[in-house]
């Protein structure tokens, strides 16, 4: 008999409610809740059924749909009515057999954009398929927690948002000593035993420095809180695209050729008054073009300020979030 249950978190999809994108930036500290906040409702039963049985117990469709219809409480029924959700059994149903069958292409058959979304996150993770993840919602790539738990790699934790963070890596660590709430709990006792592995190393790093050069006179400046959610570059064509922002100083967009040389490139500078485009602008990166890997690289460019000519130089370090894979025709990635 498949063992499933019924997520109150449908109900925010089901009256159109989006929830929170899952790459958001960090908030800032006036964001930070207070310590003596109240904890997030927990939606989840008390009694969990491991998240593999489930899958290993999926027999079909239908029957699956029979056992969740008898679990589900008359309360919860209620609600469900109300908002209109006719299809939350067969969609919860659906999701068990597209992670079962380890293909979330299966998902698509959910009309419900956030059910729809949280049935491709578990499927590719259970498939251990990354590139099936959904985007981000509020950022570039695909949602961050898909991307750690289908590569089995806590480090793209850091790439979630902060309230998020912990469970992210509590999961993949099977343990819920790292959790400071019972939703963060349920988690680890839902997907833990099934999507536990071993530590990758060190976290990675983000580094950059903004050099001005005027005449022969040169300032260094560490730039802080650098690209804390790493770097995704997108397909275009048969090349990429990439936009870097450095805080609040500089933005840099490039086109990348599928070997990762930068072709045309663009970077703004709003470190005057007036926002300026810098010219003879050059981007040198290097490192290959793997989720995970490190990238370095050189951005810099010419501006007038002051009736003088000023050089940009940015030195930069950070890694590989994520990268959409080119078309069968072109050349892939090195």
């Amino acid at each position: 008999m498949v063992k499933a249950f019924v997520a109150i978190a449908f109900l925010a999809a089901a009256c159109g409610e989006e929830p929170p994108p899952a790459d958001e930036p960090s908030v800032s500290p006036e964001e930070v809740p207070s310590l003596n906040a109240s904890p997030r409702p927990n939606p989840w039963p008390l009694d969990l059924p491991d998240w593999r049985a489930s899958l290993t117990h999926f027999e079909s469709l239908p029957q699956c749909e029979r056992d969740v219809r008898a679990r589900v409480p008359a309360e919860l029924a209620e609600v469900l009515y109300d908002f209109g959700y006719d299809s939350v059994v067969h969609d919860t149903c659906v999701g068990l057999q597209a992670a079962s069958a380890r293909d979330p292409s299966a998902c698509d058959a959910i009309a419900v954009r956030a059910a729809r979304e949280g049935c491709q996150r578990r499927a590719a993770a259970w498939a251990e398929a990354p590139d099936a993840c959904p985007p981000a919602r509020g950022g570039k790539g695909r949602d961050s927690q898909c991307l750690a738990w289908a590569l089995r790699d806590a480090r793209f934790c850091a790439a979630v948002r902060r309230s998020d963070q912990d469970a992210c890596r509590a999961v993949l660590a099977n343990d819920d000593a790292r959790c400071d709430d019972a939703i963060c709990e349920a988690l680890v006792a839902r997907y833990g035993d099934a999507l536990a592995s071993e530590s990758r190393g060190r976290a990675f790093q983000s580094e950059a420095t903004l050099v001005r050069t005027r005449g022969n006179r040169e300032e260094r400046e560490t730039l802080d809180g650098i690209l804390p959610s790493g770097i995704v570059v997108e397909a275009k064509e048969c090349g990429y695209v990439v936009e870097l922002e450095f805080g609040r100083e500089l933005r840099v967009e490039a086109e990348l050729a599928p070997n990762g040389n930068a072709g045309r490139v663009s970077i703004r500078w709003q470190g005057s008054a007036l926002p300026q485009h810098l010219g003879d602008a050059t981007l040198t990166l290097r490192g290959d073009l793997r989720r995970g890997e490190t990238l370095r690289g050189v951005a810099e460019g010419k501006v007038q300020q002051g009736g003088e000519e000023l050089q940009l130089r940015l030195e930069f370090q950070s890694w590989l979030r994520d990268v959409d894979p080119l078309p069968d025709a072109c050349i892939g990635p090195l």
